[in-house]
């Protein structure tokens, strides 16, 4: 028994030492106390703790603990330790875990990251802790790898600084670059001497941290002003000189993933044409100029004309298709501005930007044509243009049926069919109209808020700002029933003659 319990605790042992040998290169003690565990986080800068129990007949626990054996990280500054909860409670008390087994990283300058997958599996635990060790810097020395660097990315934040010497300035640039290098590139330029070519070259001193950014063609270029450096004030600069972006609209990323974003200004679209890459690459180009100049005015985007979903779009806002297609969207109001010019650039998209602004521009308005009326039609047929004479007429009741076409609502023209219906027997009684309209070719009237299609709506002669919805089943005979008990003062306003009318229909 005793020699049993032995072999098992020297596996436990064994086990041990194999797992933080894999991970950091190095014995790391199994955490079984706050003590051992704040004397851990003081030693290393780097800490991918697995928060477990490890006696515990927990299976979920295992396949973390292997999971965690055969991660293999190729940064060396980082160490990974097991910490038992059941012998260190007060270590997993403070983060309060809802359930067992939890990993975090530890940094030093940055803070903590939190594991957020459900469970504790090798592929995700590699791909958490790469994303996250810091610093999340690239490390140079030469004037020819930052100009490699400035010439391949858009956006770059260069600190300058001695390897050794007064690392405070250093630390908050690490610190910084650790909240935000998911977004933005970071460098650390790395020289022993201030005469080096590359501090000349840049005009600067140990310690400066500046602002690399390409737009179109140039390169601006932009220093960090104040004496004082903190990851807060540095935080703060790089987002005042950070790029107006001009971001690519697809069926993965949509408009959600930053749903506020888009919400608080009007949006740019232009809608390319993906087969030619050449211009496809000048109008963007030329977005990220004039995007410049309109930061936190309008959102910029585009998106792959190409796709046959747009067809229709185009067509209903007015364009025959050929890219690329510029509009612009008004949020809350959704109103949309239509580009007509025939020439894609700059200049161009950036007087339409401006002429928006200024209020200069009208909004395209989806109508159709004010059409002949069909006099054997009982139905009179509104548009956006009749709509405020004929709804809002004080002669009349009005009753107007929403709809929209068969290709987009198949029950909508039966229910019309019956309508018709309706409208043929009712066509004698005066004061009163029955119409349609299209919604599709007429989306835009002022005042009406229709969501659900087909619907029946009546508008008194009283009061025309205070509709009456149909709600009753799509037959004959509940409408008809509806026109007539809302019929304006119908036993009142008639004469003779058409009281008795409104007896045969009723």
């Amino acid at each position: 028994m005793f020699v049993a319990m032995a072999r098992v605790a020297a596996c436990v042992l064994i086990a041990s030492f194999c797992l933080f040998s894999i991970v950091s290169g190095m014995e790391a003690p199994l955490i079984s106390s706050k003590e051992d565990f704040k004397a851990t986080l003081a030693a290393n800068p780097n800490i991918l703790g697995l928060f477990t129990r490890v006696n515990a007949n927990c299976p979920e626990c295992n396949i973390a603990a292997e999971a965690l054996a055969d991660l293999v990280l190729e940064n060396e500054n980082l160490i990974a330790v097991t910490v038992d909860c059941d012998t260190a409670p007060d270590v997993c008390t403070k983060y309060e875990f809802t359930h067992l087994p939890q990993v975090l990283l530890f940094n030093e300058d940055v803070g903590i990251y939190e594991y957020k997958q459900p469970y504790v599996y090798l592929e995700a635990l590699e791909e958490f802790a790469s994303s996250n060790l810091v610093p999340k810097t690239e490390i140079i020395h030469t004037q020819e790898e930052l100009d490699r660097i400035v010439k391949n990315e858009k956006f770059v934040i260069v600190g300058f600084f001695h390897p050794t010497e007064d690392q405070k300035v250093r630390g908050s640039f690490r610190r910084t670059a650790g909240q935000l290098f998911k977004e933005y590139k970071f460098v650390e330029v790395l020289v022993d001497n201030e005469q080096d070519e590359v501090l000349q070259k840049n005009d600067v001193s140990y310690d400066s941290i500046k602002i690399f950014k390409t737009i179109g063609e140039e390169v601006s270029e932009a220093y960090y002003p104040e004496q004082m450096i903190t990851r807060k004030r540095i935080t703060n600069w790089i987002d005042q000189n950070a790029p107006w972006d001009v971001h690519e609209i697809t069926t993965g990323s949509a408009f959600s993933d930053a749903k506020n974003f888009f919400r608080e200004y009007p949006i740019l679209t232009v809608y390319l044409d993906y087969n030619n890459e050449e211009l496809k690459q000048q109008i963007i180009s030329s977005l990220e100029t004039v995007a410049e100049d309109f930061r936190e005015k309008i959102v910029f985007t585009y998106m792959n004309g190409n796709e046959e979903k747009y067809q229709s779009i185009f067509q209903r806002w007015g364009f025959d298709g050929n890219l690329p297609i510029m509009m612009l969207v008004k949020q809350g109001s959704k109103e949309v501005y239509t580009f007509a010019g025939e020439e894609l650039n700059h200049k161009e998209i950036g007087s339409f930007c401006a002429d928006f602004l200024n209020g200069e521009l009208e909004p395209h308005v989806i109508k159709q044509e004010v059409p002949d009326q069909d006099p054997e039609s009982a139905v009179e047929v509104v548009v956006h243009d009749t709509w405020r004479s004929v709804v809002h007429s004080p002669a009349a009741d009005v009753v107007v049926f929403f709809y929209l076409p068969l290709s987009v609502c198949d029950h909508c023209v039966p229910f019309l069919e019956k309508y018709e219906a309706v409208a043929e027997t009712l066509k004698d009684i005066p004061g009163l109209v029955l119409a349609k309209i299209d919604m599709n070719a007429n989306a835009q009237v002022p005042g009406v808020r229709v969501a659900n299609f087909p619907t029946i709506q009546m508008y008194p002669r009283a009061n025309k700002f205070q509709e009456i919805v149909f709600s009753g089943p799509r037959t004959e005979e509940a409408v008809k029933k509806f026109v007539m008990d809302n019929l304006s003062d119908k036993h009142n306003a008639f004469s003779d003659e058409e009281q008795r009318l409104l007896g045969d229909v009723i």
